[in-house]
């Protein structure tokens, strides 16, 4: 399932944590990742292996990208157990693929971008929204959640055109709509998407 077509994968990881967790500013895209919570008795706060991995992918999509010289990655915002990555450069691209601020939907550019943009942007949204349920013994799934039902249905769409079927249930939890890969297709998900050190 390969097809030609524009931007990179890079660019679509981008893109994806862009649509999943980052804010589209008029002069700038700020992508966010959190700290997990400190636990009573347990451990202090402390940013996840997930979230580690997802801020050294980024951060290596964004090498990809112009940057100013002074350009230093992630920065922590104090008290908020939060990290950022600006990026002035995504910002024009996700202008360019037609995101909007206020208005981050999968543009018909997007849906129509390269194969490795579409698997790089998929695992991207995933990494920021997406979920791992389930274990061996009553089967795995993955799961994102949304409350824009066009979103997911876009999604839906980039899948099948990798050949991965998916189900969107509408209104599960109060306005929330879930789109779930079930079954084989899993599999072929972690194959297609990179997924795979998340399912286990």
């Amino acid at each position: 399932a390969r097809w030609p077509g524009t931007y990179t994968a890079e660019q679509g990881y981008l893109l994806g944590l862009l649509m999943g967790d980052g804010t589209l500013k008029q002069d700038e895209a700020v992508l966010s990742v959190w700290r997990s919570a400190a636990v009573a008795n347990g451990p202090d706060a402390a940013l996840s292996q997930g979230a580690q991995a997802v801020m050294a992918e980024a951060l290596r999509a964004a090498h990809t990208l112009s940057h100013r010289a002074d350009f230093r990655g992630w920065s922590e915002v104090s008290g908020r157990g939060e990290y950022r990555l600006k990026l002035s450069a995504l910002r024009d691209l996700a202008f360019e693929a037609g995101l909007r601020p206020g208005d981050k939907r999968i543009t018909p550019v997007l849906e129509q971008a390269s194969s490795d943009c579409t698997r790089g942007f998929l695992r991207g949204f995933f990494d920021a929204d997406g979920s791992v349920q389930g274990g061996q013994d009553k089967g795995v799934s993955v799961r994102l959640a949304q409350s824009d039902l066009g979103r997911l249905e876009a999604v839906q769409r980039m899948l099948l055109r990798l050949g991965i079927a998916s189900t969107i249930y509408r209104n599960r939890r109060d306005s929330d709509h879930d789109l779930v890969i079930t079954g084989a297709n899993v599999a072929r998900f972690a194959e297609l998407v990179d997924f795979a050190d998340t399912i286990k």
